[in-house]
């Protein structure tokens, strides 16, 4: 039985008023990392359903894992990372290319698009291209939105730091702060910084 406790749930890309904005490189610490596997290979080959399964056999063989949902599709895996075995999955397609950081030392390619049926593909070539094209289009106007809702977004904040109280705001935060780490002493070791999306459009 898998434990809900045993998986993590974020976005490492997100549909921006910037457009697509990606935080790949926060999925895992590649210089630290013992192994990434990078997918190629384009929509449909299955990328997805090999990073859920080999995120579910972690699972059962009593790791701790991260998943990473695509911001289009949250049914949809971009990646799995286990952090106690410094090791992760990751689809390096678009629009979140990741090409190796350090080839054969670290990362390594497994294209799945050498499974491919090529005579199917080739019969269904302009219904391909069409909806290539459709879904670009689609995009292209869901960008143009989020540019537009950005902007609104901007004015807005503007106003409400207007009407903030600064002086109070940071007491309150460093009440926050006592409460959740009390008289913990300061590391002497720096922390590393991770960016990653709780929520995506």
């Amino acid at each position: 039985i898998m434990a809900e406790t045993s998986m993590r749930h974020m976005f490492a890309g997100g549909n921006t008023a910037l457009g697509f904005f990606s935080y790949y490189d926060y999925i895992i610490d590649w210089e630290k990392a013992k192994g990434i596997y990078i997918l190629k290979g384009g929509p449909g080959v299955g990328k997805s359903t090999f990073i859920k399964e080999v995120g579910m056999e972690m699972i059962k063989r009593g790791y701790e894992v991260e998943y990473f949902h695509c911001s289009s599709d949250s049914d949809s895996l971009d990646g799995v990372a286990v952090p106690k075995l410094k090791a992760a999955v990751i689809d390096g397609t678009s629009p979140h290319i990741i090409d190796p950081k350090y080839p054969g030392v670290v990362d390594k390619i497994i294209n799945l698009g050498d499974f491919w049926n090529l005579e199917g593909l080739k019969k269904d070539k302009e219904n391909i291209l069409e909806k290539r094209k459709e879904i670009k289009k689609y995009f292209d106007r869901a960008y143009r939105y989020l540019k537009s809702a950005g902007l609104l977004y901007e004015d807005i904040e503007f106003f409400y730091s207007c009407a903030l109280n600064s002086s109070k705001a940071v007491k309150i935060a460093e009440e926050l702060i006592e409460d959740l780490f009390g008289s913990k002493k300061t590391s002497e070791k720096e922390g590393r910084q991770r960016y990653l999306f709780a929520s995506a459009i």
